[in-house]
C-alpha cells in the first residue's frame, strides 16, 4: 500500500527506528541493541598518539582515535561498526567511509552509549570527518552530554544521524546528510519525558531525504540555524509537544510536500497507528522566523487553498511561491509561525565541505 510523505512521517517506528528511503514500505523488526560476543575492544594509545582503527571495534577508554582504512560492517556480525563506551573520546574518520549492507535493519555505523538506560550520561564524545552509508542509523547518540558531530557525510541510511532520549550539548555542524529516510532525527520519548535538548544544529546540508529534520516528542530548546534544507520530501517535521527550537536563518527551499509540517499533536501509538480523532489531538505551535522559503514572497499554504493560511500571530497570509507550511486545527490558520520571513538568500549558509 502506498502512502503519502505526510503519512510516512506520521507513522513512527519504535525508538527512532524507521524504514530507509530505498525501502520505505519494507516492514522493520529490529532487536534491542547488543554486541556480539567476542568483538574487538580498543583503548587509548600508550604513547599519546591517536589510536589507529582498521576494523569494527568497541572503544572503552578516553582518547583520540583515527580510522586508517574504510570499514565494512558485515551482516549479523554486530549491531554497530564502531561502539563508543567511554567519556572524552574523539573519533576522526580522516575522510574514510564506514559502510553497512543497505538494509533498513542493518545496525549503526557509529553508536555512542548503546543499550543505555539513563544516568549517568556518557560525556564529551566527538565524531568528525567521516562518511557513513547503508545503515539503519548512520550515527547514533543515546544518553550523552557534550561533544560534536562535525564534517560528517551520512548518505543513503534509514536515518542519517539520530539523537535518542537524553542527549545534551552535542552540536551538529558542517555535515551533509543526503538520500536518507530521515536526515537528522531528534528522538524524544513521550511517555517518560526523555528528549534531546540544547543541540546546536548549524551550517549543515540536508538534501534529498524523505524528511530533512525530524523533531520528535518533547524536543525543544535546539537552535537550528543557517542550514540548507533543500529538495527533501518534508523539510522539517515536528511531532507532539516539540517547541521552541530556534529555527532561524535557514534556506528551506524546493521541498516536495512541505517546507514545515507541524503534525499538530497526533497521538501515535507504539505500532505507529495514527489516531486522527480531533478530540485526541492537541493544537501546538511551531516557530520558524526569518527563514528563506525559496521565494521573495514567502511560503505557500499546502494544497494551495483558495484562501491561504495565515500566520497564527501576525495574520500574514502564506500566499507566496515558496515551500508549503501546514494548517492547524483552526481552519485557515497555520500552526507554523513564519512571519517575518526573508525575501532573499543568505550568505554563509550550509556546510562548507570539499
Amino acid at each position: 500500500m502506498e502512502r503519502s510523505l505526510e503519512e510516512t512521517f506520521n507513522r513512527d517506528e519504535t525508538n527512532g527506528r524507521g524504514v530507509g528511503r530505498r525501502a520505505v514500505l519494507r516492514s522493520v523488526g529490529v532487536a534491542e541493541v547488543g554486541l556480539a560476543a567476542g568483538v574487538a575492544v580498543v583503548g587509548a594509545s600508550a604513547n599519546g598518539e591517536p589510536t589507529e582503527i582498521d576494523a569494527c571495534t568497541t572503544i572503552t577508554e578516553p582518547g583520540e582515535y583515527v580510522l586508517v582504512d574504510d570499514l565494512q560492517l558485515n551482516a549479523g556480525a554486530r549491531e554497530a561498526c564502531i561502539v563508543i563506551e567511554s567519556d572524552d573520546v574523539t573519533l576522526r574518520g580522516d575522510g574514510h567511509t564506514i559502510t553497512g549492507n543497505g538494509g533498513a535493519t542493518d545496525g549503526f555505523g557509529v553508536a555512542v552509549n548503546t543499550g543505555a538506560t539513563g544516568w549517568p550520561l556518557t560525556e564529551n564524545v566527538t565524531v568528525e570527518d567521516l562518511t557513513v552509508s547503508g545503515f539503519q542509523q548512520g550515527i547514533r547518540y543515546q544518553f550523552v552530554d557534550g561533544g560534536s558531530v562535525r564534517g560528517v557525510r551520512a548518505v543513503d541510511n534509514s536515518v542519517g544521524i539520530a539523537f535518542v532520549d537524553d542527549v545534551m550539548e552535542v552540536s551538529v555542524e558542517q555535515s551533509r546528510i543526503t538520500d536518507c529516510w530521515t536526515g537528522l532525527w531528534l528522538v524524544g520519548d513521550s511517555e517518560i519525558g526523555f528528549h534531546p535538548a540544547s543541540i546546536p544544529i548549524r551550517h549543515n546540508d540536508l538534501l534529498r531525504n524523505d524528511t530533512g529534520i525530524r523533531l520528535g516528542a518533547w524536543v525543544g530548546g535546539n537552535p537550528i540555524e543557517r542550514n540548507r534544507i533543500v529538495r527533501n520530501g518534508i523539510g522539517i517535521g515536528q511531532e507532539l509537544f516539540a517547541s521552541e527550537n530556534g529555527i532561524r536563518y535557514n534556506h528551506i527551499c524546493d521541498n516536495e510536500m512541505y517546507g514545515y509540517l507541524n503534525s499538530d499533536g497526533y497521538w501515535v501509538d507504539l505500532l505507529g497507528e495514527i489516531d486522527a480523532d480531533p478530540e485526541d489531538r492537541i493544537d501546538q505551535g511551531a516557530t520558524a522566523l526569518e527563514n528563506y522559503w525559496g521565494a521573495a514572497n514567502g511560503p505557500s499554504s499546502v494544497g494551495d487553498p483558495e484562501e491561504p493560511f495565515t500566520d497564527p500571530e501576525t495574520g500574514q497570509p502564506a500566499n507566496g511561491d515558496g515551500d508549503a507550511i501546514s494548517e492547524g486545527l483552526d481552519e485557515g490558520i497555520s500552526n507554523v509561525r513564519f512571519d517575518p520571513f526573508l525575501e532573499s538568500t543568505l550568505e554563509d549558509v550550509g556546510a562548507d565541505l570539499e
